[in-house]
């Protein structure tokens, strides 16, 4: 569509092409207007149809275009312009360094451990919260490890909006089914509206990718346990596995209803994880510090303490304990003879 060293809008400066898909091609670019700052444009292909047809697309566009500049958080690449180039939109983003969730994933096809899965579910969990409180609530509908980018700190971003929408209160069913196989939730295809707990579907997915890497493509709404899919070679605590069952329930009904409770859920289970973790790591100091505490008592002598130093050990006697057992030798008699 564009070539590397193309200028668009007299001002975006076409570096090379990033990726293409079935709606639109993404290249990076310079903002000569901005110091060759970095930024990322999106060209939309309309398709064919009847100028009038055109027309509405176009307009669409433009509405959601200025939907998306609005939106204001941390964890979204910001929209920062769009036009149209021979008829072509194209939506200018925020460049956000790293790398997909999806790419860190082929690295590690066995999933990424609990604690980071955890922090990248917190972080979407905001995201799509502020989206959902919108007004109209801002359904995000394709939340994949693709379109979450994870940068060089920890941090991460939802890099693309294609298919975001508004939900209409009282409308039966979507216009169009949308979204990507395997994470897109079963209303997504005709069989409903989609709404808050649409997104907590495919998060619930895409958690599930993550901690174990199983790819949900395979068997579309047949998701296995995320505790059962390595068995042995990879533990998943309960906690998060009943989550992520709960969020990717078939049922609306039977899901979480928002992404706070779902957050809630997650929050609570590594609450329970930690506080379980942090028994078992004293367990053993506790273990032999009651048996010191038992041997002294039996033999009634004194608790010896040997602490660690960085340069031997330190030996400090304790008060003497009480003995369970008196073993006091009794008191010698009063002698009985007479006095000389």
């Amino acid at each position: 569509m564009f070539k590397p060293g193309q200028v668009l809008n007299k001002r975006y400066l076409i570096v090379e092409q990033l990726a293409i898909g079935g709606q639109s091609i993404v290249y990076l670019a310079k903002d000569q207007n901005m110091f060759d700052r970095r930024v990322v444009l999106k060209a939309f292909r309309l398709g064919p149809g009847t100028p009038t047809e055109y027309d509405a697309a176009l307009r669409q566009f433009e509405t959601s275009a200025r939907m998306l500049a609005q939106l204001s958080h941390p964890g979204i690449a910001q929209v920062l312009d769009y036009f149209t180039v021979n008829g072509i939109p194209v939506l200018v983003i925020e460049y956000v360094p790293g790398e997909t969730l999806e790419q860190k994933l082929k690295l590690a096809p066995m999933g990424l451990p609990e604690e980071q899965v955890l922090d990248i579910a917190e972080q979407l969990c905001d995201v799509l919260a502020y989206l959902h409180s919108q007004n109209p609530p801002i359904i995000y509908r394709d939340l994949t490890p693709g379109n979450v980018i994870v940068m060089p700190d920890g941090k991460v971003k939802l890099i693309d909006f294609g298919i975001a929408r508004t939900f209409k209160i009282g409308k039966a069913t979507d216009t169009e089914p949308l979204g990507t196989t395997g994470y897109a939730a079963p209303e997504q295809h005709g069989k409903g509206q989609t709404g808050p707990y649409s997104d907590v579907y495919s998060l619930g997915v895409t958690l599930l990718r993550a901690v174990t890497g199983y790819d949900p493509s395979q068997t579309p709404f047949m998701l296995p346990r995320a505790d059962k899919v390595h068995g042995d070679l990879k533990a998943v605590s309960p906690a998060l596995a009943n989550a992520i069952a709960k969020a990717t329930e078939l049922e609306v009904s039977k899901r979480f209803q928002t992404i706070a409770e779902f957050r809630e859920a997650l929050r609570s289970g590594r609450r329970r994880r930690a506080a379980n973790g942090g028994v078992r790591r004293y367990m053993p100091l506790i273990g032999t510090l009651m048996l010191t505490l038992l041997v002294a008592a039996l033999l009634g002598g004194g608790v010896v303490l040997m602490v660690g130093s960085a340069t031997g050990v330190i030996v400090r006697p304790t008060p003497t304990l009480a003995p369970f057992f008196d073993i006091t030798p009794p008191a010698t008699a009063p002698s009985t003879s007479p006095p000389n």
